[in-house]
């Protein structure tokens, strides 16, 4: 991979082998009970923007694709319409793409200064975590997980 691509470094969550297996469960807040989460280690990695070798990644190899998937739907900002139908269209899209028997949808977020401003329901801050990329004109696609 060339070194002249875009990069940044920023601290990468890695799990981190403790001798206990590994488990992830969350409650809800009625029940009382706290988050177990693994153990992770933090590394300082680089991050390139994929874009410029979208076509050289694999499911299979790096664990992650780009995909182009044209769309009519614009409502983002709208809970119900994203999650009647634009949920169901992620659905297929990866169903196709991917060649899975089943894609459960589960969660996403509408991040917006403007709007958290306003109090509209939309995030202000930026994702801590991982997400699919939006494209290039930052559209308010929803971080799907």
């Amino acid at each position: 991979m060339s070194d002249t691509l875009t990069s940044i470094v920023a601290p990468l969550a890695y799990l981190r082998d403790d001798g206990t297996p590994i488990q992830y469960r969350i409650y809800p807040p009625s029940a009382g009970r706290a988050t177990v989460r693994p153990p992770v280690e933090y590394h300082e990695m680089p991050i390139r923007d994929g874009r410029p070798r979208a076509a050289s990644f694999s499911i299979e190899v790096e664990g992650l694709a780009f995909h182009r998937h044209p769309t009519r739907f614009r409502d983002f900002y709208d809970e119900t319409a994203v999650r009647a139908r634009c949920y169901p269209e992620v659905a297929a899209f990866l169903r196709g793409t991917l060649g899975a028997e089943a894609v459960i949808v589960f969660d996403h977020n509408t991040r917006s200064v403007a709007r958290a401003a306003r109090g509209d329901g939309a995030e202000a801050q930026e994702p801590r975590r991982g997400a699919q990329d939006p494209g290039e004109a930052r559209s308010p696609v929803p971080a799907l997980a």
